[in-house]
Formats: structure tokens, sequence, C-alpha cells
């Protein structure tokens, strides 16, 4: 098995984003695009057991470390991983039927491959997802042209100096594909607040919604890579996490 410290680091963060963002109370059913070493899929799928998961992946190396962490912990929720390039339409995702997916969940993929992935990646999630379906990426992201912190402008520099299709990608690329890409929907709306180096952003389609105060409200949750302090955006205040839970607030 493959061991990433990173998704050691990140996995509980995104975990909880997850927790706050689909229903524990019916089943489900994700796919997740670029599954990497597998640490990911298996640690989501032993909390979230009401959520069926279909890992994917584009290098051999990875495609066997997740069956690896499948056997490891005995899954009865999480698929046997398949090949799949994001960049290709929708049609070659190893037979996965349009609007037939509640999640997508795409993590640290978008800066390390070429930007068709990107482009592909929200194409097809217009296609897969179901109405009111979310598509989950997290990664580091620049803002409107700006990279931050010196870090991230760093990194971003090695990554295009390793292979010029790499890079961070833009906020307003995220939105402009999300625009453009809803499929069956007639649009998605997202919003950011952006915190620290790595951020957790959620896209929801709009399409018909049923009567909701959250109907037409952009929902972005995003996490800080250093101090892990997450906050949601609701109805345009910042709200911290811990306070959410205690509330109960809940997300359509």
């Amino acid at each position: 098995m493959l061991s990433a410290p990173a998704a050691d680091r990140n996995k509980e963060p995104i975990l909880e984003v997850l927790r706050h963002s689909v229903p524990s109370d019916r089943p489900l059913h994700a796919l997740e695009i670029s599954s990497g070493t597998g640490q990911h899929v298996t640690h989501f799928a032993r909390a979230l057991r009401n959520i069926i998961w279909q890992p994917t992946e584009y290098e051999r190396e990875s495609l066997s470390s997740i069956e690896a962490y499948r056997a490891h912990y005995q899954l009865d929720n999480v698929m046997p991983a398949v090949f799949l390039d994001a960049s290709l339409p929708h049609q070659s995702w190893a037979g996965i039927r349009p609007e037939s997916l509640d999640l997508i969940l795409n993590i640290n993929m978008m800066h390390i491959s070429p930007l068709a992935c990107t482009e592909g990646l929200f194409r097809g999630a217009g296609a897969v997802l179901k109405l009111q379906g979310l598509l989950l990426t997290y990664g580091p992201y620049a803002v409107n042209g700006q990279i931050s912190p010196q870090s991230n402008i760093e990194f971003d520099r090695s990554l295009r100096q390793r292979n010029p299709e790499w890079g961070l990608r833009d906020i307003s690329l995220l939105r402009s594909l999300a625009q453009k890409n809803g499929g069956h929907a007639s649009k998605q709306q997202m919003s950011t607040l952006q915190e620290g180096e790595r951020g957790v952003s959620v896209f929801r389609s709009l399409l018909e919604l049923p009567s909701s105060p959250l109907s037409h409200q952009p929902v972005w949750f995003c996490s800080d890579d250093l101090l892990w302090t997450e906050r949601l955006q609701l109805f345009g205040l910042t709200v911290p996490m811990r306070e959410l839970r205690s509330q109960q607030h809940c997300l359509v």
C-alpha cells in the first residue's frame, strides 16, 4: 500500500466538510476522481457508511494501492477501483450512467494535471450528477490571479517548471467551468472564502430546487492547510464549524 503524509493530514478536515455537505439518512452514490493512494476513500467510507464509493485513478500503481487498502479494511461500501481519465468525455468514465451520482469528490488533482482534466471534471460532473448533486474539490487555488501565501507561489512555479501544463487553477476559472458545464442544470452557483493554502469547494446544481431558504445561497467550505480552522459561508456570514455543529444547521 502506498502512503501519502498529506492524505493523513487532510483526510479528517475533508471528512468534516463531507459530514456537513451530504445527508446521512439515505443511501448515496459517490465517485472519487483521482483517488490517489486509497487513504481518502477508505477513511471516508468507514465514517460515512450510507455512501457507496467508487474510487478511480489514472496511475496503475495507485489503482493497486487502492485495492490494497480495500482488502485491508474489508469495506463493503467501496467498489473495486477503476481506471478513469478525467480529460475524456463522461461516456468513457467506466460505464457511469448520466444523472446517477449524488457526489463527486476530487482531491489534489487539478494542479498536477493538464487543464483538460479540470475541464473534463466539470464537464463530466454536469452529466453524471443527479439534480442537486455535489461536486466537491480540494486543493490549492489562485484567487483572481493572485496566489498566496509565498509557499504556494513557489509551489506553483515549481509545478510549471516540471510541466508547463500544471499549476494552480484560478477560482474564476472554476466558476466559469461550473456555469458552463451544468449539463442538465440551468446554472451552478458557488462562492469563495479562501483562507490559507488549501480550500474545499462545494458546487451544487440549482435547477428546480424545492423551496428552501438555502436554495439560492452559494456554499463554499474552506479549511486552512496549516491550522485546519474550518469555516462555512452561509447567508453571507462566516460561521466557525464548531458553532455550526452546535446549532444543528441543516444544509440542503
